[in-house]
């Protein structure tokens, strides 16, 4: 009797482990089908689907003590997180919608914090390398729908993922010239997209930025010296000229305030240079030498003066340079002497 029971009971544990073999096998066969089926629509591009299935296979697997199929899950979620980011920019891309663009970076960070969960660096790093640039995008969206203060805010938020962001500096100060932001503000801001694109070799963002800096400085100064505020606008309009430009306006303004502020030797000087540096006709130029004629007169310098009107005859200048060389100046060629 007693060995019948020790048989029983030999034949109930291998009973047992023959169940627990069997009943393991099925679990392992059901987790790897239901994994062959999250790739299939990985494959197919429902992504959202395949993340769920995913992440259901990678708890049933953890569950089941099997590690081999946890890691090709790990292998595969932070991939198909970035694939879903990509096809999510390709929506915005199709119709530049705000809505669109919104979801895009959403995908993006998704990415970003499965990537890190997962211990994949480089996807995390590709995909936080990629959000401060959808900010700039969005904010470029928000600028052509004229919400400035909305482009604004956007643009603090690249600034903030990406310190080193040049491009987007120089949207800020395009958005900040455009909310009426004080000039020297709005400068500040191109200084540094020059600054951080020069650093890193970005060229084309530091010319872009330099020439609307000396377009700010330019505008902001011309006005000013309009206004008789010449010390300010002589201020401005020098800053524009250490951008070491080649527009010659800057130096056309600057001739002009100098006359008005009665500094001739000045004004002499930026005309000659606006005029070396003018590269349009005569009507173009007549301006320039307007101005510069008169600085001579006021030296007293009559010869270089009535030179320089002459010059200065052509469109809207046309009288009154003419009106200097006869009644004023006296010209020889005027005068009739």
């Amino acid at each position: 009797m007693k060995r019948t029971l020790q048989g029983l009971s030999s034949l109930l544990v291998l009973l047992f482990i023959v169940g627990s073999v069997s009943f393991a096998q099925d679990a392992k066969t059901a987790i790897t089908n239901a994994y062959n089926a999250a790739q299939e629509k990985a494959t197919a591009g429902s992504y959202e689907e395949a993340i769920k299935e995913f992440e259901d296979v990678y708890e049933d697997a953890e569950e089941a003590g099997l590690a081999d199929i946890q890691e090709l899950v790990v292998g595969q979620l932070p991939r198909i997180y970035s694939a879903k980011a990509s096809e999510a920019y390709k929506v915005f891309q199709a119709n530049q919608s705000l809505e669109t663009i919104d979801a895009a970076i959403e995908a993006f960070q998704d990415a970003q914090n499965a990537a890190t969960e997962y211990g994949e660096s480089s996807i995390a790093a590709q995909m936080a390398n990629n959000i401060p640039q959808l900010y700039y995008v969005k904010s470029l969206v928000q600028f052509r729908q004229e919400d400035l203060e909305g482009a604004s805010a956007t643009l603090d938020l690249a600034i903030a993922a990406n310190s080193n962001y040049a491009q987007a500096y120089f949207q800020k100060a395009i958005v900040m010239r455009n909310q009426g932001k004080a000039t020297t503000d709005v400068v500040a801001m191109f200084d540094q997209a020059i600054t951080l694109a020069d650093m890193y070799g970005q060229g084309q963002v530091a010319t872009r930025a330099t020439n609307q800096a000396v377009q700010t400085l330019l505008s902001a100064g011309a006005q000013t010296v309009q206004d008789n505020q010449l010390t300010r606008g002589i201020d401005l309009l020098t800053r524009a000229a250490g951008y070491e430009t080649d527009e010659a306006d800057v130096f056309f303004r600057l001739a002009e305030a100098y006359n008005k502020r009665s500094l001739y030797n000045d004004a002499v000087t930026n005309a000659q240079k606006a005029l070396e540096l003018e590269s349009g006709g005569v009507a173009d130029k007549a301006k320039i030498y307007f101005e510069l004629g008169f600085a001579y007169q006021m030296q007293n310098n009559k010869d270089a003066a009535c030179s320089a009107m002459k010059n200065a005859s052509y469109g809207q200048f046309r009288d009154s340079a003419n009106h200097k060389m006869e009644f004023e100046l006296k010209c020889p060629s005027t005068s009739g002497s």
